[in-house]
């Protein structure tokens, strides 16, 4: 092949390869995109549709958008439902016929199109252009809708879901909204029913306060939340669009009333509740100044306070428990005092030095924190006598950081059910009631809150075990997340039974204390050792060498224990001793 001919079809090849880049890349991609845009129907943009009307027979829904919402105009005038009415609009935009029938003067009849099932129209929001399509009968193969647009001769094709995507309702298209609030500007709620009333105003962006029936502490938390499941509220019917009979719905004197104020007076909604409706299982609601009545989903009755002290605070006190810095618990025969050492430690300081568990002092703080008001006494208050409280059963006290005085709590004795306790926050002259499990839940000894494991490390950290059991020693050692015995045998290990027992190692917890100094312990305590462990770290380091020695008489279960060059010897489950050995034996197979 000569030279001259490999240029020209080295020439050919590259006109083709233009051909179908400029082509089949751009050039029919944009014929294509032309024929199906000018195959919409509307040829118009959502956001451009200012009006969108649809008419069964005698019946119109005509909905305008207005000042970036929507209004419905006909056949009532509402608010629109503005989420559904904007997706109205897309279907719209998107609007389009599959093919043209070709047939000239069509029987209108024939198509479903005299009259038509559905007339939608749509007109901009200039008001220069509105056009109107008429939806008939479907394909003998239900695949399509008859369809025609302006009046004009053409009967066009469109996917029969057209039909499912236009043919709305009433309902479909009105806002079903009742509250047009916003939770973080309501500064004013009220709840009333015909047997108690219950006023809060806003102190803060989260802070509530009740002034009615009494001036107290209000449970925000439970307010916000209750503002925010009234915006979320969706009528489930709209009853009757005449107002003139509440007393036929229970709305003349309402079951629940709620008055929400954002602002100035003017602003207030007013929302009244009456009866139910058990066969839909709906209740009827009426907003204030409104023309109509509804129905609510029955369930919304869930959301509602039950009486009025329900918004009342019940945490019996507040701590910002990342900030306690030291505890003081009074019983009346003893006291203990805890100290934070720093974010992660806490020390006993009385009636002894030891290590404090922080996870047991976390739970502490937890359960008082918790604590809350299961009855409120607000007239006639107990004396101390009447109420234990001149000598009180358990007193909880609380230094934050920055502050002189503790927070806490004293409880005092039961009441008569044995279901509740007398409380009140020290210093203070107020009594009420909390459970009375929050006696058991604060009443501590120094052995619950001292640091007891007798090992401590990161799984992560350690490198090799070895261990003597039942008279053998074996050593293993990991190798990056398996693990594998050398000694007395060189065998690999099942890895997961390794680490289990390293995590029983880890949560093992002394159940008495038998010598805190390592003196007057029986000389067989550790003759016969049954278990003795050594961890050691990537560093060489080792977290301590446990040593498990013989049953302790009379405590069943238990064993000696101790870590070697430490001078306690506590009790601890023998059960440890079982779990090495089927460790080690599901290990090795």
């Amino acid at each position: 092949m000569s030279w001259r001919l490999t240029v020209i079809l080295a020439l050919v090849l590259a006109l083709l390869g233009g051909y179908y880049a400029y082509f089949e890349m751009k050039v029919f991609p944009q014929r294509k995109q032309a024929e199906e845009e000018a195959k919409k129907i509307f040829a118009i943009k959502a956001e451009e549709i200012k009006e969108i009307s649809l008419q069964r027979k005698d019946t119109e829904i005509l909905c305008v958008r207005d000042n970036g919402g929507w209004k419905m105009l006909k056949p009532v005038k509402s608010d629109g439902d503005g989420a559904a009415l904007e997706k109205m609009a897309s279907i719209l935009e998107e609007a389009k016929y599959e093919k043209i029938l070709d047939k000239e003067n069509p029987d209108l009849k024939h198509f479903g199109l005299e009259p038509p099932s559905l007339q939608v129209w749509v007109t901009k929001k200039d008001g220069t252009t509105s056009r109107k399509l008429a939806l008939g009968g479907k394909s003998p193969t239900d695949k399509y809708v008859y369809a025609r647009l302006d009046q004009g001769k053409n009967i066009f094709f469109m996917p029969a879901k057209i039909m499912d995507d236009l043919d709305k309702n009433v309902f479909d298209f009105r806002s079903k909204r009742l509250l047009d609030i916003k939770p973080e500007e309501v500064d004013g709620l009220e709840v009333s029913t015909d047997s108690w009333r219950v006023v809060a105003h806003r102190v803060d962006k989260q802070k509530w306060a009740m002034v009615a029936p009494l001036d107290a502490p209000a449970q925000s938390s439970k307010i916000n939340a209750l503002l925010r499941k009234l915006t979320q509220w969706q009528v489930k019917e709209f009853i009757s669009e005449r107002a003139d009979d509440l007393a036929t719905y229970g709305l003349e004197k309402p079951s629940y009333t709620i008055h929400v104020k954002a602002g100035k007076a003017s602003s207030q909604q007013v929302l009244m509740l009456g009866n139910k409706d058990e066969t839909k299982n709906g209740v009827f609601a009426h907003m204030k100044g409104a023309t109509n009545v509804v129905m609510l989903d029955a369930k919304i009755m869930e959301d509602l306070p039950r009486e009025a002290f329900d918004l009342r605070e019940k945490d019996f006190i507040v701590l910002q428990r990342e900030k306690v810095e030291k505890i003081r618990l009074t019983y009346p025969q003893r006291q203990i005092l805890l100290a934070k050492e720093d974010k992660n430690h806490w020390v006993i300081e009385e009636p002894s030095q030891l290590r404090a568990d922080y996870f047991k002092v976390r739970n502490l703080l937890l359960d008082a924190d918790d604590m809350e008001i299961t009855q409120f006494i607000d007239a006639d208050q107990p004396s101390p006598e009447e109420s234990g409280l001149d000598a009180p059963a358990v007193r909880a006290e609380f230094w934050i950081e920055g502050e002189k005085e503790p927070v806490g709590v004293e409880l005092g004795r039961n009441t008569e059910d044995g279901k509740a306790v007398y409380a009140r926050q020290i210093r203070k002259n107020r009594v009420d009631m909390v459970d009375v499990k929050n006696v058991e839940r604060l009443t501590k000894t120094v052995f619950d809150l001292r640091f007891r494991k007798l090992l401590e490390f990161d799984n992560k950290d350690i490198e090799s075990i070895q261990m003597t059991l039942a008279g053998k020693e074996f050593e293993v050692h990991r190798d990056g997340n398996k693990w594998k015995m050398t000694r007395p045998e060189k065998k690999d290990l099942k890895s997961g039974q390794v680490f289990s027992f390293l995590w029983a190692l880890k949560d093992l917890e002394f159940k008495e204390v038998v010598s805190e100094d390592g003196k007057n312990v029986p000389s067989e305590a550790f003759e016969k050792i049954r278990l003795k462990v050594k961890l050691i770290r990537k560093n060489d380091s080792s977290p301590g060498t446990l040593v498990i020695g013989d049953e302790i008489p009379d405590k069943k279960g238990l064993v000696y224990g101790r870590v070697e060059g430490r001078p306690l010897v506590a009790a601890v489950e023998a059960g440890l001793i079982n779990r090495a050995q089927r460790a080690l034996e599901k290990a090795k197979r």
